[in-house]
């Protein structure tokens, strides 16, 4: 994904956002009590998990290939910082799953390792928490606008 692509993809994303705050706004006006305090809890509880993060975390679109013991398959990294990756799958892992990442950044040339493990697993995909300091060439990454 290019630098145009990725400004296109954050600003389409900003304005669905900003779109659906203020559809959700006008909801709150009908929803019941009960609607508001589940709303309330769910949006209190996003922010403690927000906060409890060591890194803020870049959006990207890197293709990786990832291999466990069970399989081998081609994905995306759609998030990355100094302490993992969120990796969209459709495989079904598990909470403590060992996984290997392989990925070579758009132009490099060059091919990253890391190993990692699986630290959350919503329906999308799954966090995975990096069991090893992240290589020069990641950190590069991770570092890079």
């Amino acid at each position: 994904m290019t630098d145009v692509d990725q400004q296109v993809d954050r600003s389409s994303l900003t304005a669905r956002l900003h779109n659906l705050l203020q559809d959700v706004s006008g909801s709150l006006q009908s929803a019941s009590t009960d609607e508001k305090r589940r709303l309330l809890t769910f949006l209190e509880n996003w922010k403690k998990k927000q906060r409890r993060r060591k890194h803020r975390r870049k959006p990207c679109a890197i293709p990786v290939t990832c291999s466990t013991k069970d399989f081998l398959s081609r994905d995306t990294i759609t998030d990355i910082c100094p302490g993992g990756v969120f990796l969209e799958t459709p495989e079904p892992l598990s909470l403590g799953d060992q996984i290997t990442l392989m990925l070579s950044p758009q132009g490099s040339g060059e091919l990253i390792d890391c190993a990692g493990q699986v630290a959350w697993t919503p329906p999308r995909g799954v966090g995975i928490r990096f069991t090893s300091a992240p290589s020069k060439a990641l950190q590069k990454i991770i570092a890079s606008p």
